[in-house]
C-alpha cells in the first residue's frame, strides 16, 4: 500500500474481499488501513453476515465485504441493511454503510 499511496493521501477502501474477517488477506489489509466495523460505532445487529446468496430462511453469518480508511479518517458508525421485499434480496450481498468523518 505504501508504494500505491506514497504522497500519503486519504484512503477509503470497499470492496467485496470474498473473505472471513480472521483471514490473511484481510489481516494483511488490516496492517495498514482501519476495519470501520471494528473502529466505528457499530449499529449492524446479529449476525454480521454481508452475504446471503440470496436465501431470506437463514441468516447470514459470512462477513465478506468492507470499508477500510486510513488512519486519519475517524468511522462514526457501520451498519449492514438487511432489508427485503416479499421475501427476495435485491442482491446476493448486503449493503455496508460507514459514516466517515
Amino acid at each position: 500500500m505504501g508504494e500505491l499511496n506514497q504522497e500519503g493521501y486519504p484512503v477509503i477502501l470497499t470492496i467485496d474481499f470474498n473473505s472471513p474477517p480472521q483471514s490473511e488477506p484481510i489481516n494483511i489489509i488490516t496492517t495498514r488501513l482501519v476495519d470501520s466495523k471494528t473502529a466505528g460505532k457499530s449499529l449492524s445487529m446479529a449476525p454480521e453476515g454481508t452475504f446471503n446468496n440470496f436465501d431470506t430462511s437463514v441468516p447470514s453469518s459470512e462477513r465478506i465485504d468492507y470499508v477500510f480508511t486510513s488512519k486519519g479518517f475517524s468511522p462514526n458508525s457501520y451498519t449492514i441493511l438487511r432489508e427485503s421485499h416479499d421475501e427476495r434480496y435485491p442482491s446476493d450481498h448486503f449493503p455496508v454503510i460507514a459514516v466517515i468523518r
